[in-house]
């Protein structure tokens, strides 16, 4: 199951687990409503209930196999959270989707459109686990309150994304660059050096700090045979050098990939709530050969 897991709160709901009363948080609680099936059992691998997350050594073994269990389920349930802001609008908008033809515009009514940039909007677009868990999914169907799509019929919405790009130049559809590129990426030969500017340059959100390079192993090309092993007892500012290190191939990288390379170095370390200043330059450029300080700006005298 994809879902965002939200904040705590006082009310949290109960479930039970084999007889044992588990607390969860209410969006899941709602995601699991939405999605149960009254006529037959499901087997379902959520990350909350499945993973001990108070054992940080489960927590990092677990996260290592997680590209493995996503990979490998028959479907992906994704669950965009309750109905609001007119989302029963944009769902049965998206249902009546023809094939996406991009050469042509789609009519949309003003509630139209302001219901699917709600939509796309959500929180869960700007989760840094997304990209691996919808990449990785042979299949998935999308919930949203009581309505839900399967994968080819969400995947057209592409076309209402461009359409709200091209003829209602609002501003709300200036901010749907996430549910784009999810939607519209479906290339898993990264390296992790594009996923992390990625996850930098449209402003991936995650709770643990070290989940910003952590959520990439599973569809990181160069990631695929354990170059870095999940582990939460390892500081921040040890994972950080750990990826960079990944990511620093000079005899791969053209003049130009190396400056973006440096960019994304400095973003991905405020990122991670990293103070980027001459002492960790220096560290960068001793542990992993890369130089991270800003580049001067020239400009000619008049």
């Amino acid at each position: 199951m994809s879902y965002e897991w939200g904040l705590p709160g006082n009310d949290e709901p109960t479930l039970f687990l084999n007889k044992i009363a588990v607390r969860v948080r209410k969006n899941l609680y709602d995601g699991l409503v939405a999605i149960r099936d009254q006529q037959r059992d499901l087997s379902i691998w959520i990350d909350a209930l499945c993973i001990n997350q108070a054992d940080t050594s489960e927590r990092g073994h677990q996260v290592g196999i997680m590209g493995k269990i996503f990979r490998s389920a028959k479907k992906v349930l994704i669950w965009l959270g309750p109905e609001r802001d007119g989302s029963d609008i944009a769902m049965d908008r998206i249902a009546t989707e023809a094939r996406p033809d991009f050469t042509r515009d789609t009519v949309l009514n003003e509630e139209e459109a302001r219901s699917l940039s709600a939509l796309w909007n959500r929180p869960y677009w700007n989760r840094v686990w997304i990209q691996q868990e919808i990449h990785l999914a042979t299949d998935y169907t999308v919930y949203c309150g009581t309505k839900f799509l399967p994968r080819k019929k969400f995947m057209w919405s592409k076309r209402l994304i461009v359409s709200l790009h091209r003829i209602r130049g609002i501003k709300w559809a200036m901010t749907l660059n996430a549910a784009w590129f999810i939607l519209g990426n479906d290339d898993v030969g990264n390296p992790l050096s594009l996923w992390l500017r990625v996850s930098t340059d449209l402003g991936f959100m995650a709770s643990e700090p070290r989940d910003y390079i952590y959520a990439f192993l599973g569809i990181a090309c160069d990631c695929q045979e354990g170059q870095i092993v999940p582990d939460y007892h390892k500081g921040v500012l040890e994972v950080y050098l750990e990826a960079l290190t990944i990511c620093n191939n000079p005899s791969k990288l053209e003049s130009w990939r190396l400056e973006r390379l440096r960019e994304t170095a400095r973003a991905l370390a405020v990122q991670l709530g990293l103070s980027v200043d001459e002492t960790l330059e220096r560290l960068v450029k001793e542990r992993v050969g890369l130089d991270i300080r800003r580049r001067p700006i020239w400009s000619a005298s008049v």
